[in-house]
């Protein structure tokens, strides 16, 4: 059971990363700072998820 618990978790991992990708893209949509620095919630994002 451990190699399709082990595929699970990677799988979560991707979709968790793609969510949070989906977060961004529509955070960036309705961002009103000119650089991504200047942004607490662009900041936010850029950070790992996974450290």
């Amino acid at each position: 059971m451990a190699p399709f618990a082990d595929k699970q978790a990677e799988l979560q991992a991707r979709v968790d990363d793609l969510t949070r990708t989906i977060d961004f893209l529509a955070h960036v949509l309705r961002c009103t700072h000119p650089i991504v620095d200047e942004c607490p919630d662009c900041v936010e994002f850029s950070r790992p998820a996974h450290p």
